[in-house]
Order: structure tokens, then C-alpha cells, then sequence
């Protein structure tokens, strides 16, 4: 009897295997068969969000409420789910697109909330593009949050030790390498409304010209007067002094519409970011109220195309955070690079590139997310185009992508070059 029991519980517990085996594949093959008939709904009558989302340019801010509704009707009856407002200019030699009101302006308000409570209507997701055109920025951008460029003046020094040494102003022209005008505001005296001085620095001076070694050059800022101007110089033989300050770059929306026309922002600074963000959603929420409630799913932020030298008032100080030493000395090398060692200038490079990517990741890309995409519920969008920023390997991508998906309200992105 104990010997047959002992058969029997394996035999036992293998048909209960079997038959459970047995029920769990019928179910398995009825779960299959639904999900096949979902996925095949899905195809025949596509949900919202698997449906395209296409621009809506709006060429140079020229719409009517009538036209806007035309149009969002014949895009949901073709099953598109929304659309990102796009406002943009067109070619100056474009004569058939009459200019319309100003991006943000009153009437540009009304069409917005004309696209936004017609899509609302239609269960239809809207975004907006931040400026008119690309690059960040518009009218509104005051000189302080406006893009910014370095300059410098020079003279040379002789012989001299002791006394007060008058440092010229650096020039700043009025119109770019492109003949393009820069939207830099002046005093009356000649210089920019927003100008800081960044350094001045002593390069030594062998028959006549420079010694470029780094080692050799002396940071004489904290001798500088920025109030007169004045340096109180105390070095005997002959040198070349560079006065280096930050101002604005004058740099444009891209393709504005002609009404629209505006500086770009400074991308590396957070109060630039900050003020730009605020101001384009302050202006929405007067027609909209709360953005909850409205349409609108997305910001979207176009690529940054800026040209020429860049800088931000941080800089200097993040640069010594993030690579160890004062960048005073190697300012001379953005402007000269040809004069210094090769080694000199890759490292220096590099490290100046680095700066520029962490400072533009933490304060343009990350920074929305962070104050204002939660805070309205808008998930932010975005488009990666740096130009000439890719081409001398001056964005750290990789730390680009793993914070700008680490959001979870990162819809979609575009990186182009």
C-alpha cells in the first residue's frame, strides 16, 4: 500500500500540471486573439494620439478668425489631432503675404484663442512655438536678458611703471560681419545700455610683439577702475593690455514676421530663460486663463542658430567650477587662437566649450521643465539645432539627452546639424 501511494501523488500532481497547462494556453490564446482585434481597431480607426500632429505656419503673422477656423476644420475632418502653431516670416523679396499684427501683440492674442478654443472644440491638442521664427527671443527681450558677445580694447604700455593708465572702451559696431543691423541699445555717450567688464589682462611684449605663453600673462583686474577707467598700472618694460567686457551681440529672431522683430535671448543665462518663459505664458493666460483648461499640450522651443563669439555674464565664474582655473589668463586666445601652442588652445577650447553645453543644458533646456512646464501641466518640446555649436563639439549631448529625457513630459525632439 505505501508503495502505491507513492506512485500515485507524482501521477496526480502531473495531471493537475496538465490541465492547468490546459486552461492557462486557451486563455493565453483568447487573451492573443483580443489584442490582435484591438491592434486591428487600432489600425482601421486610429485613437487621437496615434494620429498625425502637423506645423501651422502662420506666414508673416498674417490669419483671421475665420480662415483659422476653416482651417482647423479641414484638418480634424482629414483625422489630424492638433497642430503647433508656428509663426514665421517670409523672404523680403515675398511681396503676396502682407505683414500682420506683431507676435503677442493684442490682435495676434485673439487669433491665438481663436486656434486654441476651435481645437478645444474638436478634442484636438495645440502647441506654440516660443518666438516668431527661431532662437528664442522677441521685442520684449530687455538688453540684460538679450544674447551676449565679448569684445576688447588694447594699447600698448612702454617703459612705464607707476601712474593711472586710461583703458579705452572696446568698439562695438552697430552693424554685424553680414551688414545686418545688431538691435544693441546705446547711451548717448557711445556705449551699450548693458555692458560688465570681465578682465583685463597684461601680455609681455619681446621687440615688439606679444608673448602669447599663459604663463607669462598677468591678470591685472583687481588694479581696474571700471567707474574711470583708470588702471593702476605698476609694471616696468612693455606690454600690451587687453581690457575684455561682455555686452550684447545684437543677434536676431532668425526669420521674423515684419512686425515682429526682436533680439534673441542669452540661452545660457537662467533669468533670460525665465523672463521669456513667463512673459509668452503671462501673455496667453490673459486671453486663456488658466492653460489647464485650454488646448494648448505643448511649448515648443526651436533650434539655436546663433552666430560669432557668445558669451554670459556666469561665465568666468562657472568656467573656474567646472575646470579648476580662471579663464582671465586664455581670453586671448578666442580672438587670436593662431598665436598660442596648439596644446594651449585644445585644452582651453575644450574646456570653454564644456562650460557653454553644462550652462546651456542646466539654464535653457532643463530649467522650463523644472519652473514652468510643471507648473502649468505643458509639456515642453523641443528642437536641437546647433549649428555651428556641433561643428566645434561645444555640446555635451550626452549629458543633453539624459536630462532633457529624464522629464517624463518630453514629448518629442528633433536634433539636426
Amino acid at each position: 500500500m505505501p508503495k502505491y501511494h507513492s506512485m500515485k501523488t507524482p501521477f496526480l500532481i502531473l495531471m493537475v500540471f496538465l490541465i492547468a497547462e490546459y486552461f492557462q494556453g486557451n486563455r493565453a490564446f483568447s487573451q492573443s486573439a483580443d489584442s490582435y482585434a484591438k491592434l486591428k481597431e487600432g489600425f482601421e480607426t486610429p485613437p487621437s494620439n496615434a494620429r498625425p500632429k502637423v506645423y501651422y505656419w502662420w506666414l508673416n503673422g498674417n490669419v483671421d478668425a475665420v480662415r483659422v477656423k476653416e482651417e482647423i476644420a479641414a484638418m480634424d475632418k482629414v483625422g489630424i489631432s492638433g497642430f503647433d502653431i508656428f509663426e514665421i516670416g517670409v523672404p523680403a523679396q515675398d511681396t503676396m503675404v502682407e505683414p500682420g499684427p506683431a507676435f503677442l501683440s493684442e490682435e495676434s492674442l485673439n487669433s491665438i484663442k481663436v486656434a486654441l478654443d476651435e481645437a478645444k472644440k474638436r478634442n484636438m491638442d495645440v502647441g506654440l512655438n516660443m518666438a516668431s521664427s527661431w532662437n528664442a527671443g522677441g521685442a520684449w527681450t530687455t538688453p540684460e536678458n538679450s544674447a551676449k558677445s565679448i569684445y576688447y580694447s588694447k594699447i600698448e604700455v612702454k617703459g612705464k611703471s607707476g601712474g593711472n593708465l586710461k583703458l579705452p572702451f572696446p568698439k562695438i559696431s552697430k552693424i554685424d560681419a553680414k551688414g545686418k543691423e545688431r538691435l544693441i541699445s546705446f547711451e548717448r555717450n557711445g556705449k551699450p545700455v548693458f555692458y560688465k567688464e570681465i578682465a583685463v589682462v597684461a601680455i609681455p611684449l619681446n621687440n615688439g610683439k606679444p608673448d602669447w605663453d599663459p604663463a607669462k600673462i598677468i591678470d591685472v583686474s583687481n588694479q581696474f577702475d571700471p567707474q574711470n577707467e583708470k588702471l593702476d598700472w605698476n609694471l616696468t618694460g612693455d606690454w600690451e593690455v587687453h581690457r575684455y567686457i561682455c555686452s550684447n551681440s545684437g543677434e536676431q529672431l532668425k526669420l521674423p514676421s515684419r512686425n515682429s522683430v526682436g533680439p534673441i535671448i542669452d540661452h545660457f543665462d537662467a533669468q533670460a530663460t525665465e523672463a521669456h518663459f513667463l512673459y509668452i505664458i503671462g501673455k496667453i493666460k490673459e486671453v486663456m486663463g488658466d492653460l489647464k483648461n485650454t488646448a494648448i499640450k505643448g511649448l515648443y522651443l526651436a533650434s539655436y542658430e546663433a552666430t560669432g563669439f557668445v558669451w554670459t555674464s556666469t561665465l568666468p565664474e562657472e568656467f573656474k567650477n567646472i575646470n579648476g582655473y580662471d579663464i582671465n589668463k586664455f581670453l586671448p586666445v578666442l580672438f587670436n587662437p593662431d598665436a598660442f601652442e596648439k596644446e594651449v588652445v585644445e585644452k582651453f577650447m575644450k574646456d570653454h566649450q564644456r562650460t557653454l553645453s553644462e550652462l546651456m543644458i542646466k539654464n535653457f533646456y532643463v530649467l522650463p521643465n523644472l519652473n514652468f512646464g510643471f507648473n502649468n501641466s505643458i509639456p515642453i518640446d523641443r528642437e536641437f539645432c546647433f549649428g555651428w555649436l556641433t561643428q566645434v563639439g561645444q555640446i555635451n549631448f550626452d549629458a543633453l539627452f539624459r536630462a532633457v529625457f529624464s522629464f517624463k513630459d518630453c514629448r518629442f525632439c528633433e536634433y539636426s546639424q
